[in-house]
């Protein structure tokens, strides 16, 4: 038996983001409780815990450390955490947020959720950048180190610009969020009224301007065919400021009518919004993983999405690919599947049943799988 601690000392109540619903579905799953049921189990918290966690079944130690003060919270992580970690007798520690303590001698496993910085290191921050840096240069000088990434394609890009050896880094896919489905009476069944949707943060690397640009083009394609069909543009996710732009952009094209624009909604709320939609666009030019894509798809949403590796390797043929930087490639797939109800269906379907692949009992098994292997060769 091992004693394994799991930081979520940066897991601020209520927050979202994909590293908060990592840790949040990783310690509420039942497969992860099982696969570890021959350990004892640490979860390390902030001072305010998250509700996620009050009742996850697992021990929780308060460390006196805020989740909401970032920098105050790096510093404690570099030189209080490890102390904590030894007074505790930690045999094997996971840090899922990308980074861990430079003098952390308690061997360890950090999840590495994208790696922006090496591939847009213009849309990370300096001192971002220089942080990450650091902590990378330090994994291949130490053996007690292992590293899991979100996709083979992010396995890759790191594995290329830091010289790890490849058995210490491993590909753990997450899971996507039951609460996106699609009951199966209705899964395929047309939705002649639904909209083209995106939804998320819109960083550069999101590419949504492609979406206005791509509305002309495909109204072209359906008066070419005589369709009547306008599905309009919704875009979900938008600040004040990101909304004006979008409706600037949209009104330089003649397509306003066209477009709406909606601020951050409830997670919760998003089911409903991907049941009712036509397509889910998504024409990010980078990703480390495509959850928005699986929500889409479990939901009997298909998918239009980018035509770049992560995405090959996560949907197959269960989308449709476009290339990121021609509106027009867009707008053709979007025509395809909208002009043949045909395809439409059997896309509905097929992503369906792809997304049923990526759950968080998997991903929770997986994780814990690597935790035996390095608790084994301790």
């Amino acid at each position: 038996m091992a004693r394994i601690g799991i930081s979520a000392v940066a897991l601020e109540p209520h927050r979202t983001g994909g590293a908060e619903t990592y840790i949040r579905q990783l310690l509420r799953c039942p497969a992860f409780h099982h696969a570890l049921r021959r350990h004892e189990v640490l979860v390390f918290t902030g001072q305010t815990i998250d509700p996620a966690l009050e009742n996850c079944g697992l021990r929780l130690v308060r460390a006196t450390v805020d989740p909401a003060c970032r920098n105050h919270r790096l510093l404690w992580e570099q030189y209080a955490f490890p102390g904590l970690l030894r007074r505790h007798d930690i045999d094997l520690v996971h840090f899922p947020y990308s980074g861990f303590p430079w003098a952390c001698r308690t061997p360890f496993v950090v999840t590495i959720h994208d790696t922006t910085n090496f591939v847009m290191p213009g849309s990370v921050s300096l001192p971002e950048r220089v942080y990450r840096r650091i902590l990378q240069r330090r994994l291949p000088k130490i053996d007690h180190g292992h590293v899991i990434t979100v996709s083979d394609a992010d396995r890759t890009v790191f594995l290329r610009h830091v010289p790890l050896d490849a058995r210490r880094c491993t590909t753990v896919h997450h899971g996507r969020s039951p609460d996106f489905t699609c009951p199966e009476p209705l899964l395929g069944q047309p939705r002649p009224d639904g909209d083209l949707i995106w939804f998320g943060r819109p960083y550069h690397h999101k590419n949504i301007d492609l979406l206005p640009r791509m509305m002309p083009h495909l109204y072209a394609l359906l008066d070419q065919a005589s369709l009547r069909s306008r599905p309009k543009l919704r875009l979900v996710g938008l600040d004040a400021e990101e909304q004006r732009r979008a409706l600037a952009l949209g009104q330089s094209l003649s397509i306003t009518s066209h477009i709406t624009v909606e601020p951050p909604v409830p997670h919760e709320r998003l089911p409903d919004y991907l049941r009712k939609a036509r397509l889910l666009i998504f024409p990010s030019t980078y990703e480390s993983f495509g959850l928005p894509a699986l929500e889409a798809m479990s939901s009997g949403t298909p998918v239009v999405c980018s035509d770049i590796p992560v995405f090959r390797e996560l949907f197959a043929d269960a989308a449709i690919y476009a290339d990121p930087s021609r509106p027009e490639d867009f707008a053709r797939a979007c025509f395809g599947l909208l002009s043949v109800p045909e395809s439409w269906h059997s896309q509905a379907v097929l992503g369906f049943h792809r997304a049923q692949v990526y759950t968080w009992a998997r991903c929770a098994e997986e994780t814990a799988a690597v935790y035996e292997r390095i608790a084994w060769s301790i």
